[in-house]
């Protein structure tokens, strides 16, 4: 018998937010489902299938085809710093402002899946492990009211904060100002091109945290901030 969640679950892999995945990676989901699969199992398993796919498909595509290479496996590179008291946001470029609220139906070393709602807006996550500061990450949207139903049961699960995203010599910088369980704790976090790449700090930054698990936020959702 589908339940409630599992049928929310399969209408939203059917939906425009997963336009661009081969047709054939649906049965991945409700065969899933009919050999009663938890329904974020089964998720995940439609999920890991449609990268999959994509990675196969980027790779066959230019080795084996003249024809224009197929776009690349999203990757993120990003560099992450604590702040010091003398960080002073409001001497900054604040370019916008939006509440987040995100929860996770999976997290491991190996991969996550994220829930997230920003604003008006929601968004699915899947990254890959996270090797030095780089991990392959893939985002889709989709509804708001999908997303908090999905979220229901997970409310002590969750991470909320304020993210503000400054504008300094040319790189676009997202500082989170966590609340509840996390408040006190502000990270400031910018994505780079490449490894090697160095941005102008903040003014007020403090030290780098990039590859410290503990600032993850798959792992600051699982416990309390302690300064």
């Amino acid at each position: 018998m589908v339940n409630s969640l599992q049928l929310k679950i399969y209408q939203m892999t059917k939906s425009k937010y997963f336009n661009g995945i081969h047709p054939a990676l649906y049965l991945a989901f409700p065969l899933c489902m009919f050999f009663g699969a938890d329904p974020v199992i089964a998720f995940s398993v439609y999920m890991v299938t449609a990268i999959t796919s994509k990675v196969c498909i980027y790779y066959l595509s230019n080795k084996y085809s003249n024809s224009e290479p197929a776009e690349k496996p999203s990757v993120e590179i990003e560099r992450k710093y604590l702040v010091t008291p003398e960080f002073d946001i409001s001497k900054l470029k604040v370019r916008s402002t939006t509440d987040i609220v995100q929860g996770y139906l999976i997290s491991s070393k190996e991969s996550t899946i994220r829930l997230r709602i920003a604003g008006d807006k929601s968004f699915i996550t899947i990254k890959g492990p996270t090797v030095g500061i780089t991990r392959s990450e893939y985002e889709y949207e989709i509804p708001v009211k999908d997303a908090r139903e999905m979220l229901v049961g997970h409310e002590d699960k969750t991470i909320i904060k304020t993210r503000m995203v400054v504008g300094y010599k040319d790189f676009d910088w997202e500082v989170d100002f966590f609340k509840g369980r996390h408040e006190g704790l502000v990270l400031a976090e910018v994505e780079i091109d490449h490894e090697d790449c160095t941005p102008p700090l903040l003014p007020g930054l403090g030290k780098e945290v990039s590859t410290d698990s503990k600032y993850f936020n798959a792992v600051l959702v699982k416990t309390d901030w302690r300064p």
